[in-house]
């Protein structure tokens, strides 16, 4: 993969999933969405009524955090920049300014994104990775409200008058995700991009990251089940589909 290779097509991964939750799980809407609950969970309307999923974007963004850890440990020479302020220090748009104005100095450098970025995307580039929201598989979900209270920051005790409701998706509940990445090999061994995103999802994939809210309380553990992964390339002029699950599974499994 190369900065800026997306104006031709040469590859796709679809890497189909199913999440399994494992403890209670509560991706909050931002708002009172049905009745009286303080707290209730993300929906999407359909032709079956209003039903939770879990939206791409919480996906991508835990996805993209323990990418930026793993570079920080195992990387100390791999720059990672600061996504929430492009402008500052280390953001990429002052970055690429100030590499700018060196070339224009007459200077021999060249602007390339950070790591991570290359991968997920960011202010001077587009994401590789497409991380799709995901939804229910059939009927196999169930919701509770659970009452809790709310704990002062400065005691340590209970508040007196200030419960709250909290809705969450109950254990055993199954959602189908698919992320697709594109132009980036996964099965390259010598990619260091690729060897980043597989470590993010295989982390993932053993339930070792949480999502939704309330992670310090043990909520929003899941499990990932039947990867099925497709490689898409075109082949004598034709688009042609290859099934590459064991493979990548041997690629996860090596990290």
């Amino acid at each position: 993969m190369q900065y800026g290779d997306f104006d031709k097509f040469i590859f796709k991964y679809i890497i189909e999933f199913d999440i399994i939750v494992e403890t209670p799980l509560s991706i909050k809407s931002g708002g009172a969405f049905i009745g009286p609950i303080d707290n209730p969970i993300v929906r999407i309307r359909t032709d079956k009524g209003d039903i939770p999923y879990i939206p791409g974007s919480s996906l991508k963004g835990v996805l993209r955090s323990e990418a930026e850890r793993y570079v920080r440990t195992t990387m100390p020479n791999e720059f990672v920049c600061d996504i929430l302020n492009p402008d500052y220090n280390h953001g990429e748009l002052r970055i690429k300014r100030e590499i700018e104005e060196r070339k224009r100095k007459g200077e021999n450098v060249e602007y390339e994104p950070c790591i991570i970025c290359q991968i997920f995307g960011g202010p001077t580039i587009a994401s590789h990775v497409y991380v799709y929201d995901a939804y229910p598989i059939d009927d196999s979900y169930s919701i509770t409200v659970m009452r809790r209270v709310s704990i002062s920051r400065v005691t340590g005790a209970q508040m007196p008058g200030r419960l709250f409701d909290v809705e969450f998706v109950n254990l055993g509940s199954k959602f189908r995700g698919m992320i697709v990445v594109e132009n980036l090999d996964i099965l390259s061994t010598n990619d260091k991009r690729a060897r980043v995103f597989n470590y993010a999802f295989k982390i993932f994939s053993k339930g070792m990251i949480p999502i939704g809210g309330m992670k310090s309380v043990g909520m929003g553990r899941v499990k990932v089940d039947n990867i099925k992964v497709t490689k898409i390339f075109i082949e004598d002029g034709k688009l042609t589909e290859e099934d590459i699950s064991s493979e990548y599974k041997k690629i996860l499994e090596s990290l």
